[in-house]
């Protein structure tokens, strides 16, 4: 339900924008509603308050140019660490298909490859590994910890 919550904030998020040719000039903030992005944070701040959601950051980028960023609450309530730019979300159900196509557009924009390591992007996945099944010397199942053979790239997730 709290993803539900999510997404639908999202697509409001979504819905903020005015009418405007695709391409046209003009500064990519003058194309978005600031009363409907103030209903947006507004809310995902009734959210929070309420207790249905720790927190949430919103980023709403045009032609690659922030026009609005805001973070709301904590990243995690039982240590009260706010949400910060930087914080890495797990991403669940529904983010998939957003997530896959934010990469694809990504890639077309020759920002991404496929092929590129995970821990390009992300340090912590250098020293990755996997569990293998062996057999203990009792020759009940065990699993050995050992090194990727390759890196986890773009592509594998």
């Amino acid at each position: 339900m709290r993803r539900c919550r999510a997404v639908v904030a999202a697509l409001v998020l979504a819905f903020v924008a005015t009418d405007a040719k695709a391409g046209s000039p003009g500064l990519a903030a003058h194309r978005f509603s600031p009363e409907g992005l103030a209903k947006v944070s507004d809310y995902v701040r009734n959210e929070i308050a309420n207790g249905k959601i720790p927190g949430a950051i919103l980023l709403l980028q045009q032609h690659g140019k922030p026009v609005y960023y805001e973070n709301f609450g904590v990243r995690d309530p039982t240590t009260e660490l706010s949400m910060s730019a930087d914080t890495i979300f797990r991403l669940y159900s529904m983010s998939k298909p957003i997530t896959t196509v934010v990469a694809m557009m990504l890639v077309e924009e020759g920002k991404l490859a496929l092929s590129d390591p995970v821990s390009k992007y992300i340090p912590a996945f250098a020293d990755m590994k996997v569990g293998v099944k062996t057999h203990g010397e009792d020759g009940k199942p065990a699993l050995t910890l050992e090194p990727l053979k390759r890196a986890v790239t773009i592509e594998d997730l």
